[in-house]
């Protein structure tokens, strides 16, 4: 019997075209979702995601053994039958929903939550004046092809282009404020001057910061406080007043590292080097990134305190 070339060629077209159906369909429905959810209001068809999204959302952003976005999206594909560019519009599309719903749960607190929460260890060393722990972290990003980026984004301290964030958390061990994301070459003065930490103090407010913060005088024009530890430079060793009052500030200001760590350890995504794509977004939109950053600092502020009360 011979071997029916012509059956086999439809055979294997059909199948093809019953494939490209599919996508077309997924691809539509994810469109319809994207435009119900345009004009920066807040998602309210979130039950109706493919729970694909979901999947692909935990296994991106927790830890796993898929570090790189490729991985997952071929990973995911290749589970649910479907093209690599549905996984990674889903991923979108669920980022989108998770940061409208989520981004609520980052919020400066009152002075007066403060005061009734406040830990024991920051009420022995400053009473109640502590509002803030400040610090910034880097994520590696892919190498831009325009050479001002590629300048404006490379980190003498990294070795490698990234983009800088500041974060600020309660003394309860909440994240209460993240910056936008800058170049890794800019200073942290200069994020904390520009970035809106400022117009949030009240006078009276104390902040916790690290050497890199010269923001004395700044922060001293809106009628608040910095402590930051004494400078070496120029001394042979530090007065016994400057070490007591260094230590001090070193003890507390580990929180803010240690949530940091929290932050980067959860979610791997953080730790990868993030494409180009995930930074650029149209005027007036929220870049991918800082979405996820939001959504991943608002799973956190879930999780227990690592800041004990008493």
């Amino acid at each position: 019997m011979g071997y029916n070339t012509a059956t086999t060629s439809d055979e294997r077209y059909n199948r093809l075209k019953a494939r490209k159906d599919k996508v077309a369909t997924e691809e539509s429905a994810l469109t319809q979702l994207c435009l119900a959810e345009s004009d920066e209001t807040e998602p309210t068809d979130s039950e109706l995601l493919h729970p694909i999204c979901k999947f692909h959302l935990l296994g991106s952003l927790e830890g796993n053994d898929m570090c790189s976005k490729e991985k997952a999206a071929s990973d995911i594909a290749h589970r649910f039958n479907i093209a690599p560019s549905t996984v990674s519009k889903c991923f979108i599309a669920v980022l989108d929903v998770m940061y409208w719903r989520m981004k609520r749960i980052i919020q400066w607190p009152e002075r007066e939550q403060l005061h009734l929460t406040m830990p024991m260890e920051f009420r022995h060393a400053f009473g109640l004046k502590c509002a803030v722990l400040i610090d910034c972290f880097e994520i590696f990003i892919e190498r831009p092809s325009c050479l001002e980026e590629r300048a404006g984004t490379w980190s003498s301290y990294k070795h490698h282009n990234t983009i800088k964030i500041l974060i600020g958390i309660t003394p309860q061990g909440s994240i209460s404020f993240l910056s936008e994301c800058w170049g890794g070459r800019v200073s942290d003065k200069h994020i904390t001057e520009h970035c809106g930490l400022l117009d949030k103090l009240i006078p009276g407010d104390m902040i916790l910061a690290d050497r890199g913060f010269d923001i004395q005088d700044v922060v001293g024009a809106c009628g608040a406080e910095a402590k930051i530890p004494a400078f070496t430079k120029g001394k042979s060793q530090l007065s016994p007043l400057e070490l007591e009052a260094t230590r001090k500030i070193a003890h507390l200001r580990i929180h803010v590292e240690r949530v940091i760590g929290l932050l980067r350890n959860k979610y791997t995504i953080l730790q990868a080097t993030l494409p180009m794509d995930y930074l650029t977004c149209e005027a007036g939109e929220v870049p991918t990134v800082e979405k996820m950053l939001t959504v991943c600092a608002a799973l956190v502020n879930l999780n227990n305190s690592v800041i004990p009360f008493d």
